[in-house]
């Protein structure tokens, strides 16, 4: 059944009923927030594309007006007529049938098609036009990096399945754009929008637990950075499998990946503070999952130390989408020291970083889990049930694998432990959320 309120200030379009997001009547208000703004930055760029077909005298592909129905906007053609396709209302109650949840499973889907496949006019004029008369386009990698851009804001608080077919689908259209540009500065420019795609593929394929698509997925991603030449780039994305590689225990692996990013980093100087803290928190992770106290806490130091001495703004510098801030750093120092089972010194920092998290987050059930984690070292068994707990709870509301995974290890530390009080009060919060997922 769907949870969508029946409301007067519901709009018919032609031939179907648009229902706008925020009605919904669950929860998950941030998620539809969310949807919103990605339909609004969407359509921006549809209008703009529109405008510059008809600057340049292409075609307006019918992508483009099925797309703004969708997402109830209007969309003229070149000569400012409508034509609205008979199979309009991905968002709409011609698909009533399914609830909700479908519906903004479908919304990725089409639009991630849409806007890809809307991209340019004449795709094969843009990438090979004649030498005689070069088609102009938009900047077609500025777009495809911030629709990525836009996903990976998504991403915190919705099911990575949701996302990962269109996910999917950009990265092929992006890596097809960057393998068959004209010129040597456009295919660097798609290169590097299309090691972002990449990236984002292996991150969601963290999220499902499909490691085997993440290692190729990055893999992936490192090459195509290296293609754009952007050394910062190539450090981020051998920087993120490092993560990824600590994340499951392989530490020497995550060593070496580590080292590689500060390789690739430009030359001091002209590397930005935000790219060397983030480093060396990565690098503070990689030797943490190998138990190697010093050479983490080393790291960590250094982080800290080029984050006071930076003393500037905690803003997002791309590739990152996130600032890396006091919180942020707390994070990190509380997932090492939780690694190295400290959990005196790891619990201050963890409660720094949930003070400053996001409610309903994959990032803030990640910290509950290193956070219970602590409570089981600390001889609190009870206390650590009870955050693991809130931890499944969101994992299960944002569909993530990797958060039940680590909240199935908290499990086994309790069970470890032989504390049949706390055991039982966690295996009945997890059996309850199992029978309430739909």
């Amino acid at each position: 059944m769907s949870n969508i309120r029946q409301d007067p200030g519901v709009r018919r379009d032609h031939l179907a009923e648009v229902i706008p997001l925020w009605r919904s009547a669950r929860p998950d208000g941030q998620l539809a927030s969310g949807l919103e703004k990605l339909a609004r930055d969407i359509g921006a760029t549809l209008a703009e594309l529109v405008a510059t077909a008809t600057a340049h005298h292409l075609e307006v592909p019918m992508a483009v007006q099925f797309a703004a129905i969708m997402l109830n906007e209007p969309a003229a053609g070149p000569q400012g007529t409508l034509d609205w396709p008979a199979t309009a209302g991905t968002l709409a109650t011609s698909s009533r049938a399914g609830d909700d949840e479908v519906r903004r499973r479908s919304f990725f889907t089409a639009a991630g098609g849409l806007a890809l496949s809307a991209m340019l006019g004449r795709p094969s004029d843009a990438i090979a036009a004649p030498t005689d008369q070069p088609v102009p386009v938009g900047d077609e990698a500025a777009i495809l990096t911030s629709i990525t851009g836009q996903y990976r804001r998504l991403e915190a608080t919705t099911p990575a399945g949701w996302l990962l077919d269109s996910a999917l689908a950009h990265l092929r259209f992006t890596t097809s754009l960057a393998d068959h540009a004209a010129s040597p500065d456009l295919q660097a420019r798609l290169a590097a929008a299309a090691s972002e795609a990449g990236g984002f593929a292996g991150w969601l394929a963290v999220d499902l637990g499909d490691h085997a698509a993440a290692r190729r997925h990055y893999h992936e991603a490192v090459d195509y950075a290296r293609r754009s030449g952007l050394a910062l780039l190539e450090a981020y994305m051998l920087g993120s499998m490092s993560l990824w590689v600590a994340g499951l225990g392989n530490g020497n692996e995550a060593v070496t990946l580590i080292h590689k990013a500060h390789a690739a980093l430009p030359p001091p100087g002209r590397v930005l503070p935000t790219a060397n803290v983030w480093v060396a928190l990565i690098e503070a992770t990689a030797h943490a999952s190998r138990q190697d106290a010093n050479a983490a806490l080393a790291a960590l130091g250094r982080a800290e130390a080029v984050a006071a001495q930076a003393q500037q703004r905690h803003e997002p510098v791309w590739p990152w989408v996130y600032a890396i801030d006091e919180a942020k750093v707390a994070s990190y120092r509380g997932g090492c020291l939780t690694k190295l089972k400290r959990p005196k010194q790891a619990l201050p920092a963890l409660s720094q970083a949930l003070a400053a998290a996001e409610p309903a987050t994959k990032q803030r059930a990640l910290l509950l889990c290193d956070l219970a984690t602590c409570h089981v070292f600390d001889g609190e068994p009870e206390e650590a049930a009870r955050q693991a707990a809130v931890a499944f709870g969101i994992g299960g509301q944002c569909g993530s694998a990797k958060v039940v995974q680590q909240v199935r290890v908290v499990r086994t530390q309790v069970a470890a432990i032989g504390h049949r009080r706390a055991l039982a009060y966690l295996d009945e919060r997890l059996l309850a959320g199992m029978l309430t997922v739909s």
